[in-house]
């Protein structure tokens, strides 16, 4: 190979290797998802535990989460997105999935007892990919803000791949 034919090959491959990497983070989170509730802050918290379960199916363009929380079930399409997009002009922002390193990140908003919530959990996996962990943020949507007031909760789980 001359060296010319060198140089090119070796400008292609770093040209590609962003490429590269970008794909090797983005994990595939599908599956059915159990939590774990020895190792989950929500189980912790005092309230009335409820046993929860996601079925992920993730595609290149979207990811869809089905959630079993109890008897309660709930079915989000989340468009994957290169970043976070901003609200609608109705002021509520539509479902969102979006990446941050190796975490996959999906944002919506719910009312919870009369209130707009915004929440955001981020979705890592373990090195095995036998273990989910779920960050969740729920920001209240008040339109005011206190000093010093905390308008947020966050909390910790994980989830175990079941077999299929």
């Amino acid at each position: 190979m001359s060296h010319a034919a060198a140089a090119r090959a070796a400008f292609t491959a770093l040209l590609l290797l962003p490429a590269v990497v970008h794909a090797q983070s983005m994990r595939d989170f599908s599956g059915t998802w159990q939590m774990d509730p020895s190792r989950s802050q929500s189980a912790q918290q005092g309230e009335p535990f409820k046993m929860v379960t996601f079925v992920i199916s993730q595609s290149a363009g979207q990811v869809r989460i089905e959630a079993t929380r109890g008897n309660e079930k709930e079915n989000i399409l989340y468009p994957l997105t290169k970043s976070r997009a901003a609200p609608t002009s109705e002021g509520r922002a539509q479902p969102e999935a979006y990446w941050e390193d190796d975490r996959l990140v999906t944002v919506t908003q719910r009312t919870v007892s009369g209130q707009t919530v915004t929440v955001k959990e981020a979705h890592r996996l373990s090195a095995s990919g036998a273990d989910m962990t779920v960050e969740t943020t729920v920001i209240v949507q008040h339109g005011y803000s206190m000093p010093g007031a905390k308008t947020y909760g966050t909390s910790e789980d994980v989830y175990t791949r079941l077999k299929p």
